[in-house]
């Protein structure tokens, strides 16, 4: 048996809520014992997005283990940097439902013209995540145009735009998010007591944004908007 303990030995309500997912992430959580927790959350971030992107559509096993892992580390920001992520109480399921229907952050070209994402929910998971990983740690102007500077989105709210995306991407796909949740959590929990995440820092934190924003289901959006160079996620805060 693992340090955390089996899964199996927890009884799971019949359906998830937020409080409840939240709850059993809480002792698979060791990227606090690294020097710098955020850098791992957002080089985790990046690179489990341009995972999910590359995810093949026919396989939903490696899809739902994609919307897993992209829900436990926006679960984990939202932790870390004490905001809420979505309604406690509420289930997982009633979040997709609700979340498929909601508008994304809106999107600018440089020259200010709207850009129309509707249906590509591939595009729509990486500025979404671009975006939160920028908030995090500000280094693109160019992922905001057409909004003032002190008007952006706040992070409760670019986190949040983040959940609908991975929610439209999951709905899209016939993913659902209470099965990708508990998919995480069996593999979180089957990993036995060590601190993997210091460990594997050396690998995890070469996930470039850059990766994500040159992939080919984002690239076209990404070039539309005219985005340089994001740095590397090795540079801390």
């Amino acid at each position: 048996m693992s340090a955390r303990g089996e899964l199996a030995a927890i009884e799971l309500p019949a359906e998830l809520t937020f409080a409840d997912y939240q709850a059993l992430t809480l002792p698979t959580v060791q990227y606090t014992e690294a020097p710098d927790p955020e850098l791992l959350l957002r080089s985790g971030l990046v690179e489990e997005a341009t995972e999910l992107l590359s995810a093949d559509p026919a396989d939903s096993d490696a899809q739902h283990k994609e919307v897993g892992d992209m829900l436990w580390y926006l679960t984990e920001v939202a932790r870390f940097r004490g905001v809420p992520l979505a309604g406690g109480e509420d289930t997982l399921d009633a979040h997709q439902l609700a979340f498929s229907a909601w508008p994304t952050l809106p999107v600018y070209t440089q020259a200010g013209e709207l850009v129309d994402l509707a249906g590509q929910p591939h595009a729509n998971v990486a500025i979404a995540v671009l975006r939160l990983v920028d908030t995090l740690s500000p280094e693109s102007d160019e992922l905001w145009h057409g909004y003032h500077p002190a008007l952006r989105p706040n992070l409760q709210q670019v986190l949040r735009n983040a959940l609908v995306s991975v929610c439209q991407f999951a709905t899209a796909h016939e993913i659902r998010l209470d099965e990708a949740a508990r998919r995480a959590l069996q593999k979180v929990y089957g990993r036995p007591r060590r601190p993997h995440v210091v460990e594997d820092a050396a690998q995890i934190v070469t996930a470039d944004p850059e990766r994500l924003a040159t992939h080919p289901a984002a690239q076209p959006l990404l070039g539309r908007l005219a985005v340089q160079g994001f740095g590397t996620a090795t540079q801390a805060a």
